[in-house]
Formats: C-alpha cells, structure tokens, sequence
C-alpha cells in the first residue's frame, strides 16, 4: 500500500530453503516500488520482482543488476511484464542482466533494439550484428556513424531493417550489410513503413 524506493545495497534471500517460490521484491495492494540501483540475488530467481495478481500494485526499474532474471520479460506475470522504465534497457553479463539508460549513442546489440522500440535519433557507436532483422514500427533516424550493421547468421532474409511502420531515416556514412545464411538478403525491407536514405553503403 505504500511506496519502496531502492537506490543500492544488495537484496537477497538465498538460503531460504527448498521451496520452489520465494518473491525477493513483492508489490501488493496499491503498493509501488521503484529500482534505480542495487544487486538482486533471488533463491528462486523467476521470483525476483513479483506483483500480486489479484490486488493493484507496480513495479518500476531504472537501474540495478539481477542475478538471472531479466525485468523486462518477467515470468512471474500472466502475460509476461516489462518492469523497465521506458527509456531503459537491460542487457546481460555474466549471468546478470543490469538495467541502464537507453543513450543517444548505442554501444550494444540490446541497447539498440531498445532504442529501436522507443524511437527518436538514434547514433552507432560501435558495429553490430544482428540476429535477425530489427523491426521498425516508430520514427527513428539513425545516424550510421561511420559503423556497420550486418545479420550475418540470419536464416530468414527480412533484412537488417524490416520497416512496418513510422519512419526510418538513415543519415552518415556507414554500412547496412543484409547478407546472411539465406537465399533473400535484402538490406532493408519497407513493408508498410516509409524509409529516407541520406547516405551510407547498402549491400547483400
């Protein structure tokens, strides 16, 4: 029913027994709780962050780092829940997914496939290969940097881009490389969606 904002420090319940449910961060009755920081060690870590399915309650993240749980494709709901704050992402190392601000300047795989999602201008800073085409359903102009994007062990062939909706403008110099391990490279794909090219390289 009250408010829980966590800033640091180190949550955990390891050693709880051999229950197969122990929640770590629990919201129920109206309860609201907000993560900008901390680490989350959960004796059952599909458990971590957990909301009552019969009473209101919600649960933000904008930080902090969780020992095998992802906040953004938690589980422990029915749909699955996205915990993280819009404008955030979560990516994973060594078996911790950290939660961090979405920046102007994307340096990984899931930083951009956020940035993606959220829209607005978007920069490369480093190249990135993709697994599969990022799918386009915002406005996002994206400013290539001198950078490469490439889905090289791709096996559906839609694309580095697949452009649904919105509008997806390219600017800067840079690559868009669509060859993959299929039979239909494309670079990018418009398929609904509008894309402006202002510069670049395009290849399959």
């Amino acid at each position: 029913g009250g408010k829980v904002v966590i800033n640091g420090g180190t949550f955990t319940n390891v050693g709880a027994g051999e229950d197969e449910h122990y929640d770590l961060i629990y919201a129920k009755n109206g309860g609201a709780v907000e993560i900008n920081g901390g680490t989350f060690i959960c004796q059952t870590p599909k458990w971590t962050l957990n909301k009552n399915d019969k009473t209101l309650g919600t649960i933000t993240v904008k930080g902090g780092s969780f020992l095998g749980y992802d906040p953004g494709v938690s589980a422990t709901e029915n749909p699955i829940a996205n915990f993280i704050a819009e404008g955030y992402y979560a990516i994973e190392e060594d078996g911790y997914w950290t939660v961090e601000e979405i920046s102007g300047t994307v340096d990984s795989l899931a930083e951009l496939m956020a940035a993606l999602e959220l829209g607005g201008e978007i920069t490369l800073g480093v190249d990135i290969d993709l697994p599969t085409a990022a799918v386009i359903t915002k406005d996002v102009t994206l400013n290539l940097n001198s950078k490469t994007l490439t889905v090289t062990e791709d096996t559906a062939g839609d694309g580095v881009f697949h452009v649904t909706g919105g509008t997806l403008a390219i600017n800067g110099e840079g690559t868009v490389n669509g060859v993959g391990k299929n039979n239909y490279s494309m670079a990018i794909w418009a398929d609904g969606g509008k894309v402006v090219i202002n510069g670049g390289t395009f290849t399959n």
